[in-house]
């Protein structure tokens, strides 16, 4: 996608009129929320938000709640993911490493989009998606990667700049983390989520966002990871137990016992094979479970050393589908 964010999204608006998209419908319970939404997102996210005005005009979707639905988004389900990041001293390379696994129902892995964004006043990006504007994570030209993680035990929401469009200003405006770290704690928040960032320098934050506070905390010993639930205690005083994801100590514990019994650098095939190892025989963090019909679990990975130009992503569970190269 090329141009001002008005135009990009006037041709994202058009591509989804010609493929006959449906936008969802926003349950009218949340459209109060939705419009808080709107005021904030052109406070904090003002290019943002006209990439979807320009979404809504190119595909003529004014009649429809797809704007509303965009900034606020529908509560958790069941989700997963996991994310870590490695400092440069620590890997084969010399450069920062990133690793994510995207874990959800599966019937969504039909809607992945590997996006290329060259925005006219932004920073150039590649990133992953489901969703229209907003992004679940990415790296940029800058040598600048982000991605986050969804709190189920986290339990409402407010008015604040969504976790996706809060991913994808990062990845359009910060080149470093501390600029990403300012702007995530300068923002109201949506949600409960983590935010795992990191720089081509070897600066690596983990960021656990929600309305009520922000925490920040560096990498420890070169590492940092994120999961489905806040680590420090003041964040997880805000779940609530009953809802919270009940594999995240485990796949935490199974990212540090790897980390810490490897006595070389790591390269980024070590980190895909962590990516691509079943969690339910504890040798990596590759989930896929079913609850009645409904299967879940990962539905596309990526890694990336940070400072170059390439992501290399694997489309379906990856211990079933080989990781590819994409580039700027």
């Amino acid at each position: 996608m090329k141009g001002s964010h008005y135009e990009i999204g006037l041709e994202v608006g058009k591509l989804l009129r010609k493929a006959g998209h449906t936008p969802p419908v926003l349950p009218p319970e949340r459209m109060d929320l939705a419009l808080e939404c709107e005021k904030l997102v052109q406070k904090y996210t003002p290019s943002l938000w006209e990439e979807l005005e320009g979404v809504v005009k190119g595909g003529k979707f004014e009649d429809t709640s797809l704007l509303q639905f965009e900034l606020s988004l529908l509560p958790y389900p069941r989700p997963g993911c996991t994310i870590f990041a490695i400092a440069p001293e620590y890997t084969s390379s010399g450069k920062t490493l990133f690793a994510r696994n995207y874990d959800w129902d599966v019937r969504f892995q039909q809607y992945l989009r590997f996006i290329k964004t060259f925005p006219n006043d932004a920073l150039s990006s590649l990133s992953c998606t489901d969703l229209i504007v907003g992004r679940y994570g990415g790296i940029n030209e800058a040598g600048l990667a982000i991605g986050l993680t969804a709190i189920s035990g986290y339990p409402h929401d407010k008015p604040g700049v969504a976790l996706h469009l809060a991913t994808r200003w990062v990845l359009d405006n910060c080149s470093t983390t501390k600029e990403a770290v300012a702007f995530m704690k300068g923002i109201p928040h949506f949600r409960g989520n983590n935010y795992l960032i990191a720089d081509k320098h070897g600066n690596i934050a983990l960021v656990e966002g929600s309305p009520e506070r922000v925490k920040v905390t560096p990498a420890n010993n070169g590492l940092a990871f994120a999961a489905n639930r806040f680590q420090s205690p003041e964040m997880l005083e805000l779940e609530e137990e009953k809802w919270a994801n009940q594999t995240t100590a485990q796949r935490q514990k199974i990212i540090k016992d790897w980390y810490y019994s490897r006595e070389d650098g790591i390269d980024e095939i070590a980190a895909q094979e962590l990516l691509s190892g079943l969690l339910s025989e504890g040798v990596g963090v590759c989930a896929r479970s079913s609850v009645g019909a409904e299967v879940w679990g990962t539905i596309w990975s990526w890694t990336a050393l940070l400072g170059g130009e390439i992501m290399n992503i694997a489309d379906g569970l990856p211990s079933q589908n080989e990781f590819k190269s994409y580039s700027f």
